[in-house]
């Protein structure tokens, strides 16, 4: 099956051109919905076959049209086009850019008591996690190694803890039941984030969270920084990745290629520091998790900078699910999404 089979599933009315280049084709396009003949297809190119649209400037192989007009996945489209599901090279997209109507807001500075409480914080959960090795294997098991849990500091908060607000830098509030509100630590894994040596944000992903928690299963430490968290040599190109392990595996991996944005959520959005610099970056990868949610949040930053690029994780939603269970090489996967 390539491009052509496809246009015809589609019923696009596809009819042949000209003999050249291997056969050309030409039909009504899927993305303009207009016209008869703007849709060039040319089945014999490449593994699949390719196609372009001379009026929307849409383009790509035949995996790409199963993903921008089948609602595919990258796995599920080498399955429709029987291709052996391997990291293939990335097919360039020239388009018209237009910058999105974005306000990034300013983040504000992050007071020095949380940054000695964080520290404190930090540094007793890492000792409590390193000594314990059924929280290490854990992490094993998810693809990290015991030098880049020990690079980033991540830790373990054994029990629920509610400590003081002042301690924090945060103003005592009191509750509608008259008792003073507790910054929250819940227990679980703690993922810390920094700016140079300094913390600026802490995640902590809930050891006893459940489907039907009311609370969410990663909790921002109150205090923490209002924007995406940055890993690596900013100087590089960017992979955007929705979590901070995630950022943190493909450090782990790929630090010498690329550093990583970890939005700390689906719907989180750059600081007007974090947008000046996405900007000026030489080349962006975005990768996202693809699920119902994550797919949709992918116009928006596709329409924010020219020089983004959709780079999903193969096979599976995220970078970290690729890695546990499909076993697929980080290194690779981003090599793969710089050619």
């Amino acid at each position: 099956m390539d491009v052509l089979d496809l246009a015809r599933e589609l019923s696009l009315g596809p009819k042949k051109a000209a003999s050249t280049n291997g056969g050309e084709y030409k039909a009504s396009c899927p993305k303009c919905k207009d016209g008869k003949d703007r849709f060039c297809i040319w089945p014999n190119q490449g593994k699949s076959g390719h196609y372009w649209c001379r009026v929307c400037d849409t383009k790509g192989d035949g995996i790409q049209f199963c993903r921008d007009f089948l609602g595919m996945t990258f796995y599920q489209a080498c399955q429709k086009l029987q291709v052996i599901p391997e990291l293939r090279e990335r097919v360039a997209v020239d388009r018209p850019f237009k910058e999105a109507e974005f306000t990034p807001h300013i983040a504000p500075p992050i007071h020095q008591s949380w940054q000695q409480a964080a520290k404190n914080f930090i540094s007793s959960s890492h000792r409590k996690l390193m000594s314990r090795p059924g929280i290490i294997n854990l992490l094993l098991n998810r693809g990290f190694t015991l030098d880049t849990i020990q690079r980033f500091s991540i830790g373990w908060n054994m029990e629920n803890l509610f400590e003081e607000t002042e301690k924090w830098g945060i103003p005592k509030e009191i509750k509608e039941n008259g008792h003073p509100k507790r910054q929250w630590l819940p227990k679980g894994i703690v993922i810390p984030s920094y700016v140079g040596n300094e913390p600026v944000k802490l995640k902590i992903r809930r050891s006893d969270w459940s489907q039907e928690d009311s609370f969410p299963k990663y909790v921002e430490v109150s205090g923490s920084r209002q924007s995406p968290s940055i890993y690596g040599d900013m100087s590089k190109p960017v992979v955007i990745v929705e979590s901070e392990l995630d950022a943190m595996l493909v450090q782990q991996s790929a630090s010498h290629l690329v550093c990583c944005v970890a939005l700390g959520g689906v719907s989180k959005k750059p600081d007007y520091e974090m947008h000046a610099w996405l900007k000026q970056a030489s080349l962006i990868l975005l990768s996202l998790d693809f699920d119902e949610i994550g797919k949709k949040r992918y116009a928006f930053w596709m329409k924010l900078y020219p020089n983004i690029h959709p780079w999903p994780a193969p096979f599976a939603k995220s970078p970290g699910d690729a890695v546990r269970l499909f076993h697929v090489h980080i290194l690779d996967w981003i090599k793969a999404g710089l050619c």
